[in-house]
This record gives structure tokens, C-alpha cells and sequence, in this order.
């Protein structure tokens, strides 16, 4: 009969620990995981965004310039 108090009670135990520390560390680092998954495509977004407005800055426009010419 003993032995069966000390299945319950490790049964118990492990129950315990999963409940209490392995599903909140999985929780957790899935949680952390995806967040730095969504931090990672906001900068990859606004590098993308810099740099076409940088392209936009550099880039010459032709044809809208015209030279002086003096008139006699």
C-alpha cells in the first residue's frame, strides 16, 4: 500500500514541475522568440524604406535643367 502513496506523490512531483516550470518556459520562449521574429521584420522594413529614400535623394533628374544662354 506504501508504494502506491509514493507513486501518487512522484506522480504528483513531476506533475507539479511541468505544470509550474516547463510549460511557462516553453510559453516564454515561444512568446520571445516570435517577438524578435516581428522586431526583425521592423527593421529589415524601415532599412528597406531608408534606403529608397536615399536612392530617391541621389538620384539625378534629367532634362530639367537648362543652361543660360545669353541672348544678343
Amino acid at each position: 500500500m506504501s508504494h502506491w502513496i509514493i507513486y501518487a506523490l512522484f506522480i504528483y512531483l513531476i506533475y507539479k514541475f511541468v505544470k509550474g516550470f516547463l510549460f511557462p518556459a516553453i510559453h516564454i520562449t515561444n512568446t520571445m522568440n516570435s517577438k524578435m521574429k516581428d522586431m526583425q521584420s521592423k527593421m529589415n522594413e524601415m532599412n528597406q524604406q531608408q534606403q529608397a529614400q536615399q536612392e530617391r535623394k541621389t538620384r539625378k533628374v534629367e532634362g530639367e535643367y537648362i543652361d543660360y544662354e545669353e541672348i544678343k
